[in-house]
């Protein structure tokens, strides 16, 4: 391993947006268009093989919708793109739906369960999808780390996560607080990996 999973103490899911008063109004209207209009609806991301550029491959793949994806220098250019309708769709974090709420309209959000902050906005895998896309916030270590280092860390992250300040704390800015120790971390950062490298080779990025 490149690094040594400690913990997970914050899980970050993306959604796909739309802009409040624009065209499209639900995820289904997003995907039937973009099928019957491969490319024209314009998806704006924060740079090509960053975060959301990816997720969006990942609803590409899973509902045979085709973008065209622009690239922005950063998340208040690819936010003011699609508020402005130079762009249809983008996909974000959760951040963005407590901070644009009555801007942007959440089409769904790729978690397996509905976020309890954002209680309507179904799941992709609710509306037909396989897509599950998280961005962690998380602890890790030099590569070799001795065990017990990795198990004294681990609990100290608990400690923190199970504090009532730090979750609320954590759900003001959007980033709700969830414990994962050492061995699931691994687990679930191994196979976001995966699902990466899966999408790379499909889409032949590492050219």
């Amino acid at each position: 391993d490149e690094f040594a999973n400690i913990c997970i103490y914050a899980i970050v899911p993306d959604l796909l947006y739309a802009r409040e008063g624009g065209q499209f109004k639900t995820l289904k209207e997003v995907v039937d268009f973009a099928k019957q209009n491969p490319k024209k609806i314009k998806a704006a991301n924060t740079g090509t093989l960053g975060a959301d550029f990816m997720t969006t491959l990942l609803i590409e793949k899973a509902t045979g919708a085709e973008f065209t994806q622009v690239p922005f220098t950063g998340g208040a250019q690819a936010l003011q793109a699609t508020l402005a309708g130079t762009t249809d769709v983008m996909v974000g974090t959760s951040l963005y739906a407590m901070a644009q709420k009555g801007k942007l309209r959440p089409l769904a959000i790729a978690t397996e369960a509905r976020d309890p902050q954002l209680p309507d906005v179904p799941t992709f895998k609710e509306l037909g999808y396989e897509v599950v896309s998280e961005r962690y916030r998380a602890l890790a270590g030099p590569p070799g780390l001795p065990e017990p280092i990795v198990t004294y860390w681990g609990q100290v992250c608990k400690q923190v996560v199970d504090k009532p300040q730090f979750q609320e704390e954590m759900e003001k800015s959007g980033q709700p607080a969830a414990f994962r120790g050492p061995n699931d971390a691994g687990k679930a950062i191994g196979q976001m990996i995966r699902d990466m490298q899966a999408l790379v080779e499909k889409y032949n990025l590492a050219k």
